[in-house]
């Protein structure tokens, strides 16, 4: 298998120019591990102690012994992030490695914040993005908005798949011996025809039990275990979305979910990287219906449906990707392998608890998890570009409307 993550500690940030690109490195690329990319979230606090902030999520990971317990770094970017300036201002989030095996997603939220910490973008009023129209004034975004960037949300799978290339290891890491005689409800191709099925996890060859969740089926929004996508063509072992024994089950979403209830209550807008596909995903992803026009939280003129429509349209032009629903909706027919109803995911759960225009961005428009090393730099870069649309529209004046409390 390939690997291709750069060793980033070796690029500096004096080489991602100001219009949103990626250097052209002739050396090649390294994976990089979760205890590196953790150490360079510390190592930007100490370099930018007045713009960045790193902590950890609420609580730790709970995976299979002897695996270690991990916890979740994170980094708030923001004027004063150690202050209390940071107070009520508008926070948009980014989320990278959600699935273990899609390394090139972490490197994408990782490689954002080094552009938003780097001085030649953080200080300039006029920041030129390719393909924005206008120019962005950073001082003042900052003195509105704060941005929190959590690049592994799973660090057991991504460490796994990192230490097992071949695997594809996607889930976390989850000892589910407890419940391999459960039986789950299948509707294995959404026709409503259901069977019963032995426990849909996820089986390591040679190892004692079973192990791990995927979180991205592990939200509490129609978290439903009577779904389940086996018929995705490139996912077809048991157990790929084993959503978990109930909505919330795994420490690393409820980690997730305390930024949203405790830490940032002013999210107003988010994106989860995945890969791949090429497209920019938006509510519902449990089921092929619209949101409805009632609808409103994301602030005037239009209902939120169209303003997700909006939205995702203009940073799928920025990435050159497509936009559609994350249930397939509005997709190419046929749809895509990547185009199927997803129950509890966390992009519906962050809109439909906490009114924030959440987004799944399925980065590399390519044919396999990872894009080959050539390849990265052009992913960072095009997505790059469509965060910047979303942390300047999250900071706006078109972003009028108030905080609305929570369901």
């Amino acid at each position: 298998m390939r690997t291709h993550f750069v060793k980033l500690a070796s690029l500096g940030l004096a080489f991602i120019g100001i219009t949103a690109q990626w250097p052209a490195l002739a050396a090649s690329y390294t994976p990089l591990s979760y205890d590196d990319i953790v150490a360079q979230l510390g190592q930007w606090e100490r370099d930018y102690p007045a713009y960045a902030k790193a902590f950890d999520l609420a609580g730790q990971t709970n995976p299979v012994a002897p695996e270690p317990r991990r916890t979740i770094k994170a980094i708030q970017i923001t004027h004063d992030p150690h202050g209390c300036e940071s107070a009520g201002k508008r926070a948009v989030l980014f989320v990278g490695a959600t699935h273990g095996n899609e390394w090139i997603s972490g490197t994408v939220a990782l490689e954002i914040a080094r552009y938003l910490l780097n001085p030649a973008n953080r200080d300039n009023e006029a920041l030129q993005v390719a393909g924005m129209n206008g120019s962005i004034n950073m001082r003042k975004l900052f003195s509105k908005c704060e941005v929190v960037i959590v690049p592994v949300l799973n660090p057991d799978g991504y460490t796994y798949s990192l230490q097992h290339p071949t695997s594809q290891w996607r889930l976390n890491r989850a000892d589910l011996s407890q419940i391999i005689g459960a039986l789950f409800t299948e509707d294995n191709d959404f026709t409503g025809a259901t069977t019963q099925a032995p426990g849909n996890v996820q089986t390591v060859a040679g190892a004692a039990g079973q192990i791990g969740v995927d979180l991205n089926w592990n939200g509490s929004h129609k978290w439903n275990p009577a779904i389940r996508a086996t018929n995705n063509p490139t996912n077809s072992a048991p157990g790929h979305y084993y959503r978990g024994s109930a909505p919330g089950s795994e420490p690393e979403v409820l980690s997730f979910g305390d930024l949203f209830s405790v830490k940032f209550e002013n999210v107003r807008a988010n994106i989860f990287y995945h890969s791949f596909g090429g497209t920019v995903l938006y509510p519902w992803g449990y089921a092929q219906v619209p949101i409805a026009d009632t609808e409103r939280f994301l602030g005037p003129p239009l209902t939120d449906a169209g303003k997700f429509k909006e939205h995702a349209a203009k940073m799928a032009a920025l990435s050159n990707y497509s936009a559609w629903q994350s249930s397939g909706l509005g997709a190419p027919v046929p749809p895509p392998a990547g185009a199927y109803p997803v129950s509890g995911g966390l992009d519906d759960w962050a809109y439909a608890a906490h009114h924030s225009a959440s987004f799944t961005v399925e980065v590399y428009n390519g044919n396999d998890y990872n894009p080959p090393d050539a390849g990265v730099p052009t992913v960072v870069n095009e997505n790059i570009r469509s965060a910047m649309y979303l942390i300047d529209w999250a900071a706006s004046d078109l972003n009028k409307a108030p905080p609305y409390p929570k369901p």
